[in-house]
């Protein structure tokens, strides 16, 4: 689906496939053009938040049946004015390979502003439901797929690694059964949302005896409720009552949302992951300060001290918890362990 500026519009689209190629990270494996028009709106449900478009479909892009799994592109360009967007999509296939990756879909969607509401946006007021039909506002349209995951995929392939692809949707909808044929799961750069289901079946692969790999940080940390199934099976809307989990309708019962180390969850990242999220933003100020340490800005701090000591204005014990119930992120870091060969059981 593709909305238009005016009527009379073309667009030239092309997709790609992302892999190493001698550096060049991707290959264009079809091409076509096709006439677009305008779209109606996209209203915001006053209630939870939700931008969701009701948009008639434009073209479609047919996948070469002899594609392999990975992560690809669809590049749009309007032909008037050459103004591109890009559409993330995820091939997958049933092969048993030695490496699961996992693209964070979920994550890039609560980021997501497009249409004036997120799980983020608007400030003070974040929505508590987002949809996947609607485009994604950063990355050119990308989602997170070329910031976070396309850097994994073009060094896998360099090296030789065998690998399938997925997403946290379709581990949701298809369990365990989709995780543990392969060789070890890898959760990469940016994967903060989770729904309870996925959480379900990556627990159960490593009781199994799956290996699990995490290249990046905070992975896990919210858990979401999915809904609305498309033509695929796979969810459209993702609910995640951040700001206040207990105003959930389904508070108390095993679909509730929120962080998962918080009660009555009680399903720490850290238990699967082996790490968790902190940082100075979940308590809203840092406890101690350094001698001689610097600002993000590269300042000195004006008082060595807490505030609280310095008799300056406390933070009450319920705001204190209101900032505690926060999770941000990081750039992807390096995952620990011994690296897994193609064809090393």
């Amino acid at each position: 689906m593709v909305n238009a500026a005016a009527r009379g519009c073309g667009a030239d689209w092309t997709l790609y496939r992302i892999g190493w190629y001698g550096g060049a990270g991707a290959r264009a494996l079809a091409n076509g053009s096709n006439p677009i028009s305008p779209q109606p709106a996209c209203p915001i449900d006053p209630i939870t938040g939700l931008v969701r478009c009701s948009w008639s479909p434009t073209f479609s892009v047919q996948i070469p049946p002899d594609a392999v799994s990975d992560l690809y592109l669809v590049r749009i360009i309007d032909d008037r004015d050459r103004y591109g967007v890009l559409i993330p999509v995820v091939v997958k296939d049933d092969r048993p390979a030695d490496l699961l990756m996992n693209s964070a879909v979920l994550t890039a969607q609560a980021y997501n502003h497009w249409g004036g509401t997120g799980l983020y946006y608007p400030p003070g007021g974040f929505a508590v439901q987002v949809s996947f039909d609607r485009p994604y506002d950063s990355d050119g349209g990308s989602g997170q797929m070329t910031r976070y995951e396309a850097a994994m995929a073009r060094f896998l392939e360099r090296n030789g690694y065998d690998v399938t692809y997925t997403t946290n949707l379709d581990i949701a909808r298809e369990g365990v059964a989709t995780v543990f044929p392969r060789g070890a799961y890898l959760s990469v750069g940016h994967d903060e949302y989770w729904p309870g289901e996925q959480r379900d079946a990556v627990d159960a692969a490593r009781d199994a005896g799956m290996p699990v790999y995490f290249f990046g940080a905070n992975a896990g940390c919210w858990k979401v409720r999915l809904s609305d199934p498309g033509l695929d099976g796979n969810a459209r809307v993702v609910t995640c009552y951040k700001r206040a989990p207990e105003k959930d309708p389904l508070a108390g019962t095993p679909r509730q949302t929120g962080r998962f180390r918080d009660d009555p969850i009680n399903r720490s990242e850290e238990q699967l992951v082996g790490t968790m999220y902190e940082s100075w933003m979940l308590f809203g100020q840092s406890w101690t300060v350094l001698e001689g340490a610097r600002d993000v800005r590269g300042h000195r701090p004006a008082h060595r001290r807490h505030h609280s000591a310095a008799g300056r204005r406390r933070v009450r014990p319920d705001l204190r918890a209101r900032h505690a119930r926060s999770c941000g992120h990081r750039r992807p870091l390096s995952g620990r362990g011994r690296r897994r060969k193609a064809g090393d059981r």
